[in-house]
């Protein structure tokens, strides 16, 4: 028998019972619109985790698992991607507000401890979420609708490498080779992300710092690291130290 529903956008899914964040100020429609908003989202997140890993996540499905028609989810989301989307969003706005978090616990630390702070926790987010990593980085398909909240993420431990920089705790090595060369646009957007007094070449630098941390952390959750090295929370500690102080000369 199929117990499904066909949800109006005034009806909230069985289930989601909590208004989310944001929802104060809002319609009671509104609210319950955003709740099932959340619980599709929460659905879809578990069909990412392994097994299917993600093969299973189509709309159908992800109704299937909240008790909804298939029709009635597209009112919420258009198409599977629109639905992806929003999952790398909240990744990458839940991955930014770790980073946060960690360096305002230890932003009086020296400009090497906070960026060893910054490292460790991005690992920490990402062994903690491993789906939404794969979704978002796995693939590499990344769409226009996530360009800003891809560089809101970037930007956090881009600006907090670029303020130590400018603060002249950080320097860049003299006899570092030319700086890679981005597109137009790439340094436009290093332009826009860079602290007064610093070139939109030496953030694209900085990119490059962060990422031999993201390509330690891929190599772990892809299992290789672990596969090689007994202890990989130290091995990758020990990688950010030797990669901070190979392309970046610290006061401290």
């Amino acid at each position: 028998m199929d117990t499904s529903t066909d949800h109006s956008p005034g009806e909230v899914a069985t289930g989601s019972s909590a208004a989310p964040d944001g929802a104060a100020g809002l319609s009671r429609r509104d609210r319950l619109r955003m709740a099932t908003i959340e619980e599709i989202k929460a659905a879809a997140r578990d069909l990412l985790l392994p097994p299917p890993g993600g093969a299973d996540l189509s709309l159908r499905a992800v109704a299937r698992e909240i008790g909804m028609t298939p029709s009635a989810i597209y009112r919420y989301f258009e198409s599977r991607q629109d639905l992806i989307d929003a999952l790398a969003r909240d990744a990458l706005e839940s991955a930014g507000a770790a980073l946060r978090v960690a360096d305002e616990a230890d932003s009086r630390a020296s400009a090497f401890a906070r960026a060893v702070t910054l490292a460790s926790a991005y690992r920490r987010w990402c062994l903690d979420h491993r789906a939404e990593f794969a979704l978002v980085f796995r693939d590499g398909q990344q769409t226009d609708a996530l360009r800003v909240d891809t560089i809101a993420f970037y930007s956090v431990p881009l600006q907090v490498l670029s303020e130590e920089l400018r603060a002249d705790r950080i320097r860049i090595p003299e006899h570092t080779d030319a700086l890679p060369t981005a597109r137009p646009d790439v340094l436009e957007l290093a332009a826009n992300l860079a602290p007064e007094g610093i070139e939109p070449a030496t953030m694209i630098y900085l990119v490059s710092v962060w990422a031999a941390v993201h390509g330690f952390v891929c190599l772990e959750l892809f299992g290789h690291v672990p596969a090689i090295l007994e202890d990989p929370e130290d091995a990758f500690e020990h990688h950010v130290r030797l990669v901070l102080r190979s392309v970046l000369a610290f006061d401290c």
